[in-house]
């Protein structure tokens, strides 16, 4: 992978990095009871994004596409929350994440499936 596409990778990776840290400080956001810890609801936000990371830094199109699929549930579940509840400042920067790196995650799919700007194209 050449530099250019090195650096293009890690930038596509910037609103995800970013989802991440807004998921992990949603205790933080919302005024929800103390009934559960905010490390479990954190923890239990973030973990299902964290196996497909890896591979979303490296630009590999697989973890791109699995990405994809996982960002929908966040989808409803931030839509969710935007309509009913009391933290839908929360859920709207949410929202704004998740659709910023679902653009970025199918234009990399996109980029990865055109021979004239794939990785082994001969230039």
């Amino acid at each position: 992978m050449t530099l250019a596409l090195k650096t293009k990778a890690r930038l596509s990776c910037l609103p995800f990095t970013l989802l991440l840290a807004v998921l992990a400080t949603r205790p933080l956001w919302s005024s929800e009871p103390a009934s559960v810890p905010a490390w479990l609801i954190s923890s239990l936000s973030t973990v299902p994004l964290l196996p497909v990371f890896p591979g979303v830094a490296r630009g590999n199109k697989r973890a791109h596409i699995w990405l994809c699929l996982i960002l929908l549930f966040y989808l409803v579940s931030a839509l969710l929350r935007a309509m009913g509840d009391a933290a839908a400042q929360h859920a709207s920067v949410v929202l704004a994440l998740i659709g910023v790196q679902f653009v970025f995650s199918i234009l990399w799919i996109r980029r990865e499936n055109d021979p004239d700007t794939s990785a082994t194209a001969v230039q």
